[in-house]
């Protein structure tokens, strides 16, 4: 129980007072700041050296749908999937916040010197799971990341089919389990942002893309801030 309470209740001690590990609350945080001002300050050792390197490099990129651009943060790996599991159990924790936080800096590092003309950022329906167990990610970190790209939050889209959970099934299964699952309220903005924590095969973010242009969308952007490999 206490190894739970940890990530949350201690990160925010503070620098240098024995904070301890904002992801596995266990190891304490070093006496001086790794990087100035960076959320990896509020990371031990052992979770930054296995915190997943960029999942590319670059910036957005083209997918084989026209109009489409796609932006990975990182692999769902290490100690970030750890810290996303976390955010998941803790509603509004400090899990939550430190991702915000990491997700910030490397949105301003990836697209300083890439247009992002999808000012309208629209969170993937969650299912009604995850709906009902009161945790759902997109909601807790998307809204920050909208604002700081100058953009607004919209919850346009919803669930108009509810479907099986997706646990187990394939890529082509899970486009089949998706079918007419998402509807845009109203028109569509022309450009908008779709916005999710975890992508896996990419069929809620096809789905999702697909009622948006039903509904006028023309450019759509995903960002994701984890990709299963």
């Amino acid at each position: 129980m206490m190894r739970k309470i940890l990530p949350t209740a201690l990160h925010f001690v503070g620098q240098g007072l024995g904070a301890y590990c904002g992801c596995c609350g266990e190891r304490p945080l070093p006496d001086c700041p790794v990087v100035a001002d960076g959320w990896q300050n509020s990371l031990c050792a052992t979770c930054r050296l296995d915190w997943p390197p960029p999942w590319s490099q670059g910036g957005p990129q083209s997918t084989a749908e026209a109009g489409t651009i796609f932006l990975g943060l990182w692999p769902y790996q290490g100690s970030l999937r750890r810290l996303l599991v976390q955010a998941k159990e803790e509603v509004r924790g400090a899990a939550s916040v430190l991702l915000q936080r990491a997700i910030h800096q490397e949105l301003a590092r990836r697209l300083s010197c890439h247009p992002w003309p999808g000012r309208i950022w629209v969170p993937v329906p969650p299912s009604r799971r995850r709906r009902w167990r009161g945790a759902y990610l997109p909601e807790e970190l998307g809204p920050m990341a909208a604002k700081q790209q100058g953009g607004r939050w919209q919850r346009g889209l919803s669930r108009v089919k509810h479907v099986p959970a997706q646990t187990g099934l394939n890529g082509r299964q899970r486009r089949e389990n998706l079918q007419g699952a998402f509807a845009y309220r109203r028109r569509a903005p022309s450009a908008l942002t779709l916005f999710d924590d975890v992508r896996t095969t990419g069929a809620s973010l096809e789905e999702a893309t697909r009622a948006a242009r039903a509904a006028g969308a023309t450019r759509v952007r995903h960002v994701v801030v984890a990709v299963v490999p």
